[in-house]
């Protein structure tokens, strides 16, 4: 009896062996899994870092480009508005010259109109 006893000891001994070793496998496969998913957290949060360090680059570029632009439009309005008013003012120049010279025309016609009005009528 003691015999039996001894036995169903030795493999109630063997049976709690193989858990605790199959539990041993079980808790290195989930530490392994677990610095795993660190490791990969750890790249993610580096990845993240470094696509972030670009979109800040990348949206100060573009701000830059933007302003750039900005520049560029503001320098083309005021070269066409330069432009646009130059002839402007010359023609209206042109018109004040012409309307100058026009009246002098006049004035002059009208003066040449008296000397000849006055020519005939001593005449008569």
């Amino acid at each position: 009896m003691t015999f039996d006893l001894l036995e169903a000891l030795e493999k109630k001994i063997e049976k709690a062996i193989d858990s605790i070793t199959e539990l041993q496998i079980k808790l290195d496969d989930a530490v392994s899994e677990k610095n795993n998913a660190l490791e990969a957290n750890e790249k993610l949060k580096a990845e993240n870092e470094a696509l972030a360090g670009n979109h800040q680059q990348w949206q100060s570029r573009l701000s830059n480009l933007v302003e750039k632009m900005d520049q560029v439009d503001e320098a083309l309005e005021t070269e066409v508005a330069e432009k646009t008013e130059a002839p402007q003012q010359e023609e209206q120049n042109n018109d004040e010259h012409h309307e100058e010279h026009h009246h002098e025309e006049h004035h002059h016609e009208e003066h040449h109109h008296e000397e000849h009005h006055h020519e005939h009528h001593h005449n008569y």
